[in-house]
């Protein structure tokens, strides 16, 4: 089939105005829906979590994609591999047994609610918790108190 100049201008002039529209955003100041839409999936790098978002219940690869977006943890680690402190202030030990684990200040929820040394212990004890069958619950096997 061939095209003439005409249909050429016409066909390109579509797809750049439906490029630019779809990049457009509204002119609402930002989403006013506070308890969010169940109907909508989250991805990350092309992938969805296969369970809830639970951190100690995702066991795959999408899902913890998912949850490195949305949580942050005592540690993380750089493109080297080496650990490098997100909620930790400090991380200490002298045995390799016991630690101390010092938080940074100001570290608050998204409700504004203070995160505490008793927010990572509440989250681990669940998580461990046979009664909860979460998936990860192996994790905290060989942690004793």
């Amino acid at each position: 089939m061939r095209y003439t100049r005409t249909s050429k201008a016409l066909g390109l002039a579509a797809v750049v105005a439906l490029s630019l529209s779809a990049c457009g955003g509204s002119s609402g100041g930002g989403n006013t829906n506070s308890t969010g839409n169940a109907t909508k999936v989250i991805t990350a790098n092309s992938t969805e979590p296969q369970n809830g978002l639970l951190p100690a219940n995702t066991n795959e690869v999408g899902g913890g994609r998912v949850m490195d977006l949305l949580f942050s943890g005592l540690v993380s680690y750089d493109a080297t591999g080496k650990t490098v402190n997100e909620m930790a202030d400090s991380i200490t030990t002298t045995d390799s047994q016991k630690y101390t684990i010092k938080l940074k200040s100001g570290q608050t929820f998204s409700n504004g609610e203070a995160i505490t040394a008793a927010s990572f212990v509440d989250a681990w004890n669940f998580g461990a918790a046979a009664k909860n069958a979460q998936l990860n619950s192996y994790f905290f096997q060989s942690i004793k108190g």
